[in-house]
């Protein structure tokens, strides 16, 4: 019976799809298909998710001949809609936030489909434009939520959040860090290294209070680092972050989070620029934070290119720089904690490339014993077994 009444309405749809003439009838079909959906049974049997899917399918594509249709008459200047926009945007609202269950794919096309119906109403109150906010960005967080969908592909997928994007900037300034969050995010996942790094700098020379907030560059590190996930799942709302399949994330190619590493770096920087900028109290302490994330990062891929190596060792050279002109305002646990990840990379690189290769790390490992002298014990161990070894 499901899959009866299914067949039927989807061939009520198909036949009135290219008719213009016949929007009073489109509607009334959606009508049925709502009255199906939401008393969710057929002859006292309960639909079948699949049969749900395959309502809301259908119902996605009327609303979008609708949303086609009454655009084009609104455009004309020369019919009443009714307040239609605003029956069809509250109805694809209301089974945006009623289907969670279902694949995020449904709710990013039924939020868009209510933003964009809403977005046709002229006179928009206060309580309007905040429900028009509001479903872009839940169209965004269900499309970045979309991983598993194959058709249409995720790629797709997220092209079409880049649009909501657009539309949400053009209209709106308030939450626009969370937005700009998944569009940096959406990009990282696209795999244009060029596309992240010019909305990179665009971050850098934009307007308002989002180019001088360290925070921000802090949260686009991560978000290019190869732990995005646990802090994407925080940006996400409630509906999405329960849903969430962490074991569906689609890593980067390697060659691309590499790329990426490296401007996740260079958003730490930025980030510790501005706290130096500040002049805040404390600021020698979160800039320390980031110089450890920086380091990690830098780490992350040491023995796959000697550049890599010699990046981060040139990092490591930085901050130990940065220790000893802030050592005074850090309490020398921040001295400990670097010269035993030093010590640790110094050991793996002389494990792997010999002694020859670590004499470089040596040299940084003999500076930081002197910033400590608790430190100078192990670095005369150390030096003591190479000269064994040498000999």
């Amino acid at each position: 019976m499901n899959e009866t009444l299914i067949h039927c309405l989807n061939l009520l749809i198909h036949e009135f799809k290219n008719r213009s003439n016949q929007f009073s009838v489109i509607i009334d079909v959606i009508k049925i298909h709502l009255n199906v959906l939401l008393n969710n049974t057929t002859a006292n049997s309960p639909l079948e998710t699949k049969c749900i899917q395959h309502l809301l399918t259908a119902l996605i594509s009327a609303f979008n001949l609708c949303y086609q249709e009454t655009q084009a008459r609104l455009d004309g200047h020369d019919w009443d809609s009714g307040g239609l926009e605003l029956w069809f945007g509250g109805w694809a609202w209301n089974l945006g936030r009623k289907f969670t269950h279902l694949l995020p794919f449904y709710r990013h096309q039924l939020f868009k489909l209510s933003y964009k119906m809403f977005s046709l109403t002229l006179d928009q109150d206060e309580g309007l434009r905040s429900k028009i906010e509001a479903a872009m960005v839940l169209s965004l967080a269900a499309g970045i939520n979309s991983e598993s969908q194959d058709d249409p592909p995720y790629k797709q997928i997220l092209n079409g959040c880049l649009g909501v994007v657009k539309d949400y900037v053009d209209m709106f300034s308030d939450n626009i860090k969370l937005v700009w969050f998944y569009q940096f995010y959406i990009l990282c996942q696209l795999g244009d290294v060029k596309a992240v790094k010019e909305k990179f700098e665009s971050y850098q020379k934009a307007q308002g209070s989002i180019r001088n907030d360290p925070e921000f560059f802090e949260g686009l590190s991560v978000l290019a680092s190869s732990r995005s996930v646990p802090f994407l799942i925080q940006l996400l709302p409630t509906s999405e972050r329960q849903v969430f399949r962490q074991e569906s994330n689609q890593l980067r190619q390697l060659k691309f989070q590499i790329k990426l590493n490296e401007i996740a770096i260079q958003s730490l920087k930025v980030a510790n620029a501005i706290y130096f900028k500040s002049g805040e109290q404390a600021v020698s302490y979160r800039m320390s934070i980031n110089w450890k994330r920086i380091i990690s990062i830098g780490s992350e891929h040491l023995f796959l290119l000697d550049d890599i190596e010699t990046q981060c060792l040139n990092l490591c050279e930085e901050y130990h720089s940065f220790l000893r002109i802030n050592s005074q305002q850090l309490e020398e646990s921040h001295i400990n904690n670097f010269f035993n990840q030093v010590w640790n990379f110094t050991m793996e690189i002389e494990t792997y490339k010999g002694l020859k290769a670590a004499g470089r790390w040596i040299n940084l490992i003999a500076d930081l014993s002197n910033s400590a002298p608790e430190l100078q014990k192990l670095y005369r161990s150390l030096n003591r077994r190479i000269s064994i070894n040498s000999s």
